[in-house]
This record gives C-alpha cells, sequence and structure tokens, in this order.
C-alpha cells in the first residue's frame, strides 16, 4: 500500500469501495427496468386533462399522442382510433398487432389522475374509481346502459342526487 492513498485504485481512479457501489447502483437501476414502474409512480404534473400510459410513462394532453397512427404509423389498421384519457400502451404489443397492447390504466391511478369515466363504457373496475362507487353499484351502473346523461344515473338504485354531485365532475358521456 506504499505510495497509495486508501480508496484510490493503481490507475488513479476509483477504489475498492467506489467500484462494488457502482456495480449495486447500476444493478438496483436494471432491475426497477426490468420490473417496470407503475404510470401512477411517474406523475409529477397536478392536473392533467387527457393522460395516457405510454410504456410506462404518463403523457399529459398534447404530450399525449392523439391516435394509434401516431405510435404506430398511418398504415396500422386501427392508425385512426383516438387514444382516451386512461389508456395504457405497450407499443410494442399494439403496432405488432396485439390488441393486449392497449388497456386502461388501474383503477387506483384513474382515482388518482381524475380521468373522466364513461359509464358507458367503462369497465367495473374503472367505476370502482369514481368517488362512492363500490363493486355493487358498479355492477348496477353497468347493467342500467345506456345513459344519454349523468342524470340518468338517478335511475340506478343506490344512487341519489348527493352521489351524483359527487360523481359528475368525473363523469363524460358520449
Amino acid at each position: 500500500m506504499r505510495g497509495r492513498r486508501a480508496g484510490v485504485g493503481r490507475d488513479g481512479v476509483g477504489g475498492s469501495t467506489t467500484t462494488p457501489a457502482l456495480v449495486i447502483l447500476v444493478a438496483l437501476a436494471a432491475w426497477c427496468v426490468h420490473l417496470g414502474v407503475d404510470a401512477s409512480a411517474r406523475v409529477t404534473r397536478r392536473s392533467c386533462a387527457r393522460p395516457v400510459a405510454v410504456d410506462g410513462f404518463l403523457r399529459c394532453d398534447e404530450e399525449g399522442p392523439p391516435t394509434i397512427g401516431a405510435l404506430c404509423g398511418t398504415d396500422h389498421r386501427a392508425a385512426h382510433e383516438e387514444l382516451r384519457a386512461g389508456d395504457r400502451i405497450d407499443t410494442a404489443l399494439l403496432c405488432g398487432g396485439d390488441p393486449a397492447g392497449r388497456t386502461r390504466m388501474a383503477a387506483a391511478d384513474l382515482r388518482r389522475l381524475q380521468v373522466p369515466i364513461d359509464p358507458n363504457r367503462a369497465g367495473l373496475d374503472e367505476l370502482r374509481s369514481l368517488p362512492g362507487i363500490g363493486p355493487v353499484l358498479a355492477e348496477r351502473i353497468v347493467a342500467g346502459r345506456p345513459y344519454a346523461s349523468s342524470d340518468d344515473l338517478l335511475r340506478v338504485r343506490g344512487i341519489g342526487p348527493k352521489t351524483l354531485e359527487k360523481l359528475r365532475s368525473r363523469l363524460t358521456l358520449r
């Protein structure tokens, strides 16, 4: 050890404590990439009118692709289909022709991002992301379709004027 300072390698850079720490950091980063991170973990904005998760990254409003064609090219069979707020896209699958490449965000993400829900199109998980809607009311909403306006939800047993008022900001009907 004569002539060398502690922690400095033979080439004068790094040392025995630097190398293991770097290896651990690189391994941890690779592990996180391998596992993937939920889109909600990357939310940094406070408001997002049209959130779309593309390959695990949240895209808001104008950052998000408007159509499948914007991701996969205009020759894709579904190129003109619009992406909806709350869509979760895996471009490798979707652009490769697998419809499983387009799913919906998890209910917790939809709730956290305040994504508007269409009661005519939403699945049970999406409906449960609405305030005051549990599994029973979600099933009743599905059974009572179609709805021409948000006021039509009043005909669902268990939804009264107070519950409807809580829901209005999160409802969209097409």
